[in-house]
């Protein structure tokens, strides 16, 4: 209540949603819309004309070749192709890739509904975990609800999990076991469990975008925003700009790289390369800040923990035994100095 009146409050404009229906959702709205699909089948290069401009791709089906005059390369994570096509000359490296591990739990509807507090099927939460469920590790944890189950999972970067001889199994054992997590999934059933490599070295780990006849779009682009788990999204308006591209570039009949430009203007109209370029130094940070998922996330929750269980004690002294939490884990000045420097990074400057 605000002034004696409630707050006018609308619906988010935010959806849970599984990706294995979800896709095939989208999958049916192309197919209403005349679009041909070919399931089951791999790319394995591209079909060039005299001048090498790609003119098509290569599958290994019988038949083989498939001509088209754009080509737009969604392959994800392992860029093969958008090597290939000249557009990147290196695989992604592993201190930009996060290998993120999930569980799929069965609850039932009302179970779940309790144990988050929604008031029905039609209500979701997402949840955003961080500090002693990746052991301290560079990486962040995540529960989505669903209308009868759970998606809860970990993300961590390759390098760190190399570095540090951590099993990613080990990890999301150790966060469903957490004194924290178990009480909500209790009693729930696994359904799946799977595991899904994410680039997040964003714009600074981006290829170039277009080429003759081929654009890049989604995780092979490197369209993630890791502070804010952002992909789906970026991925979807990028495909959707894509193929404005390509429509434009069949009305012009001029299929070249100089005419395909045009999907990266729009993409630096949109929010996905502002976005990108603001956060382009983001896992720079992480990289040169070690243990900044280890001391910040465990500093907050003791601090909290004093500030809210203080009773009975002069405020001076709650406040100093607060400031200590953090000194005795890190001197302040260089306390200060991830502080500014994590806010220079965020917020571009």
């Amino acid at each position: 209540m605000v002034g004696g009146g409630e707050l006018d409050r609308k619906p988010s404009d935010a959806y849970i949603a599984m990706m294995a229906k979800f896709c095939n959702w989208w999958i049916a709205q192309a197919q209403a819309e005349g679009v041909f699909l070919i399931p089951k089948t791999l790319v394995v290069d591209f079909v060039r004309d005299g001048n090498g401009r790609i003119i098509g791709v290569q599958t290994d089906r019988p038949e083989g070749e498939i001509y088209a005059p754009v080509t737009i390369i969604c392959e994800g994570v392992n860029n093969l192709l958008t090597q290939k096509a000249g557009l990147i000359d290196h695989d992604l490296k592993p201190e930009t890739v996060a290998l993120v591990v999930k569980q799929l739990i069965s609850l039932p509807t009302e179970t779940i509904n309790a144990r988050f507090g929604l008031p029905d099927a039609e209500h979701g939460l997402a949840v955003s975990v961080m500090g002693e469920i990746s052991l301290g590790l560079t990486g962040l944890g995540f529960i989505y609800t669903c209308k009868d189950s759970l998606s809860l999972g970990i993300g961590v970067d390759l390098d760190v999990l190399d570095n540090h001889h951590v099993r990613p199994y080990d990890l999301l054992q150790n966060f469903l076991k957490h004194p924290q997590i178990a009480p909500l999934v209790a009693g729930g059933q696994m359904l799946e469990y799977g595991g899904h490599l994410i680039p997040e070295g964003g714009y600074s780990q981006m290829p170039k975008l277009y080429g003759d006849g081929v654009l890049v779009a989604g995780d092979a682009a490197a369209m993630v925003n890791a502070l804010h788990w952002e992909g789906t999204n970026m991925a979807i308006i990028a495909g959707k700009i894509a193929g404005e591209a390509a429509v434009a570039a069949h009305k012009r009949k001029d299929f070249t790289a100089g005419t395909l430009k045009v999907y990266q203007d729009k993409l630096e109209d949109s929010f996905i390369l502002k976005d990108l370029r603001q956060y382009k130094n983001f896992s720079r940070f992480l990289n040169t800040h070690h243990d900044f998922m280890d001391v910040y996330p465990n500093f907050i929750n003791e601090a909290l923990g004093k500030f809210f269980s203080g009773f009975g004690k002069p405020k001076k002294q709650l406040y100093k035994e607060i400031l200590g939490s953090l000194t005795s884990r890190k001197p302040l000045l260089k306390a200060v100095g991830d502080i500014v420097a994590f806010g220079r990074t965020i917020t571009g400057w």
